[in-house]
């Protein structure tokens, strides 16, 4: 069974309701009933929207979690690619995840399509990049001169903090700290991963086809 917590909003699975939510221990909560307040069962089954929503956030959970094994396999070119085009599209609309399985499902299928639109995901993600780094400029804060070690803040920006995360282009040899720049990304063999995928990203776009179907 799927149940909600009315203090906390959390929904989650158990064989029975408990008692006490598992998240935040209320046991209790005051519900308002047109006028009355009365003092109900913190936790309670879930709605249908809730249960939609708890089995989208698990098989994304799932996703998320085959990640660094499948990321491991991939060649640079792909593992770096991986990121940009995860990164890119993230539809929020629960009505907007059939389609968009289909849209990677065609991508996977048609070497052709995958081809064009990776280019076109190529200039979009370069633009969030030139964005990050006007913002940047606009604040005063100059870049790292070499890769940092860990997360940088989020005054650099989405698009900029996951470049910094790119393996070493294998085009740009140098220390394991170098930095990555544009031509890191302009780099990137895409009619290679359109048209010849290693199993481990043609895994990757099963499994993230499968996270929003």
């Amino acid at each position: 069974m799927i149940y909600t917590c009315d203090n906390c909003n959390s929904t989650f699975a158990a064989d029975m309701r408990p008692y006490s939510c598992p998240d935040c221990g209320k046991e209790f909560i005051n519900r308002r009933f047109d006028r009355k307040i009365k003092l109900m069962d913190a936790v309670r089954p879930a709605t249908k929207e809730e249960i939609s929503m708890y089995e989208v956030a698990q098989k994304e959970l799932k996703f998320e979690d085959s990640l660094p094994a499948l990321r491991d396999r991939m060649t640079v070119d792909e593992y770096n690619w991986s990121m940009i085009i995860h990164f890119e599209h993230q539809p929020d609309d629960l009505n907007v995840r059939p389609l968009f399985a289909e849209y990677i499902a065609s991508l996977r299928l048609d070497p052709d399509r995958a081809a064009e639109h990776y280019r076109t995901i190529r200039r979009m993600f370069t633009k969030h990049l030139n964005d990050d780094r006007a913002a940047l400029k606009a604040a005063g804060v100059s870049e790292p001169v070499s890769k940092p070690e860990g997360d940088l803040p989020d005054i650099f920006g989405p698009a900029l903090r996951l470049l910094y995360r790119f393996k070493d282009d294998r085009n740009n040899p140098g220390s394991p700290a170098a930095l990555p720049n544009l031509g890191s990304v302009r780099r990137i063999n895409l009619e290679k991963i359109a048209r010849e995928p290693s199993a481990a990203y043609t895994q990757f776009m099963m499994d993230w086809e499968e996270s929003f179907s």
